[in-house]
């Protein structure tokens, strides 16, 4: 289909040189036009059905899949074994599956959630109908590939794998799971785009189901807030596997305090960047991203509770003949109350822990490479 377009740009160029110069600069911007018209389409229509495909994936080839490509890693290391390559291998494995496992779970909840939406609130079967719209454009493919790019080459420039078949095939590992981790993210932001739209709508609008969402949280919004509870544990997971994964491949002979016990200036600009980058994205920033999204779960749940409590003062009971209705009335006044506390019923201290994990393993390795013996430990 897209050759056929091609050949029909290219008959109509040559149909306008043999009119005059004027209509053959015309049809050479035309013709531009177009081609690259066809290539974006033609694009777009290739990501959507790469990305549709590792959505609905049977989740068991992709274990498969990757269970072969560490097999072959285990080979090639016969041959020329690389310092914790098991570990490293076991590390990416474990960061890639977490990543495709947490694009099929948002992919289906997401869909489910949509599909659940369309005859109780079109509005919110809308916004997730974007969203679903937005999770297999292709800017999901082409985004990352900078910042992939950009590891990649620093990795080399910093010596950190060798370059031969076993550094080739670490730094594959180590790239797939780094793209795959942020199209996660990306998706991640795209669905907290979704919640803020939803946590800004007037409580008046948002659909409510008489009696029984003034007992229970709504399944929608479990359902949402189930995508924030799975994806905190899986990103805070990868967060403690990425740190760990950077700093064993770090050199042990790097000095950063010279031998006059100064700092060693001609430590590169790459080796400071991306160890800074990792320090604040998984310590500072992370943390800090979901803190923010909670509160937009708790308005959510907030408006929620508004619109229960306003159904509540609709209904029509006698408080001075019924004292069971009475009794009833303020029993179903507590629980609407309770609706922000009932979505997070438990404190979850994980991610405390993992960003305190994250921290002490970038202290550690620091420590070792300012060669304090006390503090020091080898990683």
């Amino acid at each position: 289909m897209l050759i056929i377009r091609l050949m029909k740009c290219i008959l109509r160029f040559v149909i306008y040189i043999s009119l005059s110069i004027k209509n053959t600069l015309y049809a050479f911007f035309i013709m531009v036009k177009k081609v690259l018209t066809n290539v974006h389409k033609l694009v777009c229509k290739l990501c959507e059905k790469v990305l549709l495909k590792i959505y609905t994936v049977k989740f068991r080839y992709i274990v498969l899949a990757y269970l072969i490509f560490f097999l072959i890693g285990r080979l090639i290391a016969l041959r020329e074994d690389f310092e914790h390559s098991l570990i490293h291998q076991i590390d990416l494995t474990i960061i890639s599956l977490i990543g495709l496992y947490m694009l099929q779970y948002l992919h289906e909840t997401v869909s489910d959630t949509r599909n659940l939406m369309l005859g109780i609130c079109p509005y919110i079967s809308e916004c997730l109908g974007k969203l679903n719209e937005k999770r297999v454009s292709a800017l999901n493919i082409i985004l990352p590939i900078i910042p992939v790019l950009s590891f990649s080459n620093k990795v080399f420039k910093l010596n950190y794998i060798p370059i031969s078949a076993t550094g080739f095939y670490a730094l594959f590992m180590a790239a797939s799971a780094f793209y795959i981790a942020l199209v996660c993210y990306w998706q991640l932001i795209l669905s907290t785009k979704t919640i803020y739209t939803l946590a800004r709508m007037d409580y008046n609008d948002l659909p409510f189901v008489y009696p029984n969402d003034l007992l229970e949280i709504p399944d929608w919004i479990k359902r949402l807030t189930d995508i924030y509870k799975r994806t905190q544990f899986s990103f805070f997971t990868v967060g403690i596997l990425f740190t760990a994964e950077y700093i064993m491949l770090m050199p042990d002979n790097i000095e950063i305090i010279d031998s006059n016990g100064n700092i060693n200036l001609n430590l590169s600009f790459d080796f400071w960047s991306t160890w800074i980058v990792i320090f604040v994205f998984i310590i500072i920033a992370f943390p800090v991203f979901w803190i923010l999204l909670k509160r937009l779960y708790v308005m959510l749940a907030t408006n929620l509770s508004k619109k229960a409590s306003q159904q509540l003062l609709l209904l029509n009971i006698n408080p001075t003949n019924d004292v069971t209705s009475i009794w009833s009335y303020y029993q179903m006044q507590n629980t609407v109350l309770k609706f922000e506390i009932r979505l997070f019923p438990k404190r979850n201290f994980y991610p405390l822990i993992a960003t305190s994990v994250s921290f002490i393993l970038n202290l550690a390795k620091l420590f070792e490479l300012l060669k304090l013996p006390l503090l020091g430990s080898t990683i």
